[in-house]
């Protein structure tokens, strides 16, 4: 009986993962024109606009990628689960991957009230990485100080080199995260209960999603927090070790 339970749950768990599949690649053509014909609203492409008029198209525009964004995560995650996660890795400078992460991230910064510093030495070595799928966990990263940061704090990201590895820290003045909840952070839908600081909620994935990329690029993540004095997450990735001949 068991053994059979065991099976039905497998099955159940498969379609579920199927079913989230099928429905962020049905959620996604019908996102693509939103976000097509509000571009093209507040560009002023179709006719003048007024002032009010663009804004609510920046509106539509900021809400249906935060709907982007949920979709990534769900494909993310079915790939995940079914253990499709790949990696096209390749020698890369994280300097400008960082720096990039930081510029997209930057309206979305500034809009709550925070700013962003960067801390990465000009000798930082090139590291063996996914540029996109590092970019995504910084996203992420980001994305979640930015949730938890006060009106006037400062996001720092950091890097720099530690034994083989690269150590990106991303930095928040926020409440921080209380012990008991520092391990469960990074399992799948867990979202620690701050409601009184959250900004906007999500699906629970993003810091799940990390963990598995930087687990296939053999780093490490994890998070140093105490209360009332922030969060600071951590992630490594290989450095580009060159073979002598």
């Amino acid at each position: 009986e068991l053994e059979h339970a065991h099976r039905e749950l497998k099955k159940l768990d498969t379609a579920k993962t199927e079913f989230l599949n099928i429905t962020s690649h049905e959620l996604r053509s019908p996102l693509t024109s939103i976000l097509g014909y509000a571009e093209i609203l507040s560009e002023g492409l179709v006719g003048p606009v007024t002032d009010g008029q663009r804004e609510s198209a920046y509106g539509i525009l900021r809400n249906a990628r935060q709907l982007e964004r949920l979709i990534n995560d769900l494909l993310d995650f079915t790939q995940m689960e079914t253990g499709r996660l790949r990696l096209d890795t390749e020698v890369c400078d994280l300097k400008p991957i960082i720096k990039d992460a930081v510029e997209s991230m930057r309206p979305r910064i500034e809009e709550a009230g925070c700013a962003v510093s960067i801390e990465v030495p000009p000798d930082l070595p090139p590291s063996i990485c996914d540029a996109r799928r590092i970019t995504q966990v910084l996203y992420n990263l980001i994305g979640n100080a930015v949730k938890f940061s006060p009106d006037g704090g400062t996001i720092t990201i950091s890097a720099n080199k530690v034994d083989r590895f690269i150590r990106i820290s991303v930095k928040d003045e926020g409440v921080g995260i209380p012990e008991e909840n520092q391990e469960k952070i990074f399992d799948k839908f867990y979202q620690v209960d701050m409601s009184d600081t959250r900004r906007a909620r999500g699906l629970g994935l993003g810091l799940a999603i990390s963990k598995a990329i930087i687990d296939a690029h053999g780093g490490s993540i994890w998070v140093d927090s105490k209360p009332e004095k922030g969060s600071t997450f951590y992630f490594t990735v290989p450095i580009e070790e060159r073979r002598r001949s």
